[in-house]
């Protein structure tokens, strides 16, 4: 049975965001927090049992949001399992 204990925090998109040399306020964070779909990003990162692959997964579509937005730009850091 898969682990679905893993929550989305600001703190994961500042992650994302410092991975792209952007730095974040909390508040900043908080706010693209929630322009989030979190119900598609936690449906998508079940799709794994390792943290790790979890993880990955949601950052990677954390990125694509920041990237649609322009808060980070560049090339794909994080890419699903």
């Amino acid at each position: 049975m898969c682990n679905t204990a893993f929550e989305i925090t600001p703190e994961d998109v500042q992650t994302v965001a410092d991975q792209h040399k952007v730095k974040l306020s909390a508040e900043r964070a908080e706010e693209l927090l929630g322009e989030l779909d979190l119900g598609a990003i936690e449906k998508g990162l079940l799709h794994y049992c390792d943290m790790d692959e979890q993880t990955t997964s949601a950052y990677d579509d954390i990125e694509n949001h920041l990237l649609k937005r322009g808060v980070i730009e560049g090339d794909k850091v994080f890419h699903s399992p």
